[in-house]
């Protein structure tokens, strides 16, 4: 599998999407380096053969996008309740403010998927 994006300095910062704060490190990505980085997992999947038919698996309205929608929603409730909820975030307001930024983000990833798988259900 592809490495995680990672970045440790960012020259150009308001060009940039700020995802964070690190070690006194931004945490930072383009549009355009998220999306290539998007593209080269898919050009992974689409080569190995062990993965054929990945696409038709994973699209709106299958049990591929089923896992997906519901791990968005299990780990929304694990940031939750492990980290948001935890004594040593309650009591940082920078660890306090990213984890309830976390819980958020994939709060509106579990919606954005279950409108599409839902509506991809509804239409069979």
């Amino acid at each position: 599998m592809r490495a995680p994006l990672h970045k440790d300095t960012v020259p150009g910062l308001e060009q940039n999407i700020v995802l964070g704060i690190r070690e006194g490190f931004v945490v930072a990505f383009t549009e355009e380096e998220i999306e290539q980085h998007r593209l080269e997992g898919l050009a992974q999947l689409d080569a190995d053969p062990d993965e054929k038919g990945w696409r038709e698996r994973s699209a709106p309205g299958s049990f591929g996008c089923h896992e997906a929608l519901h791990m968005a929603a299990y780990l929304m409730q694990q940031v939750d309740e492990q980290l948001t909820d935890h004594r040593a975030i309650v009591q940082n307001p920078e660890w306090y403010l990213l984890a309830s930024q976390a819980s958020t983000t994939l709060f509106n990833l579990y919606q954005a998927i279950g409108a599409a798988h839902l509506g991809e259900e509804s239409e069979r």
